[in-house]
């Protein structure tokens, strides 16, 4: 009876031995598919900052920012256009729209000489719900009495 008791126990240490050194295998493929990971993203995102170093975005360019009362308080905007972080071409687009979609105009700027829109999308999320459209990106523009269309 002790030998069949023991020999139960030798069985069940070996065995949750045998299922935790698996478990410790897959944890350790996973830790270095994460790291191959990171690694990558982080060689990409030098890549990135690089060419942002040596690209027209720098510190040291003078850039005139004019905000003003909206024209208009809703427009739709053409297909496959992008939403940007800050009303310059080489800000990050945060999202990308595309379809023709009505936005509400929230506020308007004029940054070296060109319009800019900041608006918020009608969606239900609210990550990356806003941004800023130029204004040669619109179809349309609705005036604020909303009886007459400006066409861009």
């Amino acid at each position: 009876m002790k030998y069949i008791i023991f020999f139960i126990s030798a069985l069940g240490i070996a065995g949750g031995y045998f299922y935790f050194d698996y478990k410790l295998s897959i944890a350790r493929k996973q830790q270095m598919i994460a790291t191959n990971q990171y690694t990558t993203l982080r060689a990409n995102y030098k890549k990135l900052a690089k060419s942002r170093s040596t690209n027209n975005f720098s510190s040291n360019i003078n850039i005139s920012v004019k905000f003003s009362t909206p024209i208009s308080k809703a427009g739709i905007t053409n297909p496959n256009i992008s939403l940007y972080l800050a009303p310059l071409y080489d800000a990050p687009a945060i999202r990308n729209i595309n379809i023709r979609m009505e936005v509400s105009i929230l506020d308007s700027a004029e940054v070296n000489n060109e319009t800019w829109f900041y608006v918020a999308l009608p969606i239900d999320s609210t990550i990356n719900s806003r941004g800023w459209i130029n204004k040669n990106n619109f179809s349309t523009i609705y005036s604020n009495s909303k009886d007459v269309a400006k066409s861009y």
